[in-house]
């Protein structure tokens, strides 16, 4: 299952296992995450501009930024 949050300046992507039988996501199985510096994006998001942004999820100067976010998606999606 892909989740996604978004704050004014980045959008962070994770795909994890969901979890049918409990409707629940299984927070052990997930990868893929994905981290874009929109700063610059005064518009919705535009899907033919998207090489444009570069993927900085894993990057060591982007640690702090992708943990909160990861903490924010993981709180919006707890039940």
């Amino acid at each position: 299952m892909g989740m996604s949050v978004r704050t004014d300046n980045w959008r962070y992507s994770i795909w994890c296992r969901w979890q049918g039988e409990r409707l629940a996501v299984d927070w052990g199985q997930c990868k893929l995450p994905e981290l874009y510096n929109f700063t610059a994006d005064t518009a919705l998001f535009d899907v033919q501009t998207a090489a444009f942004y570069q993927n900085v999820a894993g990057a060591a100067g982007a640690a702090t930024v992708q943990g909160y976010h990861h903490a924010l998606l993981r709180q919006g999606f707890q039940r």
